[in-house]
């Protein structure tokens, strides 16, 4: 069974300085004997290609996989125009993080206003890179909240 701790439950020592990501890493590694990452997008302080060439290496050398990239900021629904297409840039950007660390999956939410979701724009923020629904670097966008609304009646 391969087996991830999500480094979003490290954000306190992350916050007080006492860790970063490549600390993250090394707890996987050496305290946790695990093989995977699950990392979350506030461990990262740059989306640089430098910066994302580091990342590589010391996943590389800790021969960890990524099993996931959780984001924050990237919900596809949002009531504000302006929020929505600041969501859509980030989410973009991430995919590529995502694809160049080799992530498994991405992780987002799909974004709520006022406890309702509004599912025909989300529908048609989750088709936006191609008319079939996925990302064309070959991530797929899902959602089990999507799904639950669908399986409710409520779409």
């Amino acid at each position: 069974m391969n087996v991830s701790v999500l480094s979003y439950s490290f954000r306190g020592l992350l916050a007080e300085g006492k860790m970063d990501l490549f600390g993250y890493l090394e707890t996987c590694k050496y305290r946790y004997h695990l093989s995977a990452a699950d990392i979350w997008s506030g461990f990262f302080p740059s989306t640089d290609p430098n910066y994302l060439k580091k990342v590589n290496e010391e996943l590389d050398e800790r021969e960890l996989v990524l099993a996931d990239l959780c984001v924050d900021n990237v919900h596809v629904w949002d009531s504000q125009p302006d929020v929505r297409e600041r969501n859509y840039q980030n989410a973009q950007t991430y995919l590529k993080v995502a694809d160049t660390l080799g992530a498994r999956f991405m992780r987002v939410e799909v974004g709520r206003t006022h406890g309702q979701m509004r599912s025909s724009i989300t529908l048609s923020c989750a088709t936006r890179s191609t008319p079939n629904g996925h990302m064309t670097n070959g991530f797929w966008l899902a959602s089990k909240t999507i799904g639950d609304l669908n399986a409710h009646g409520k779409i």
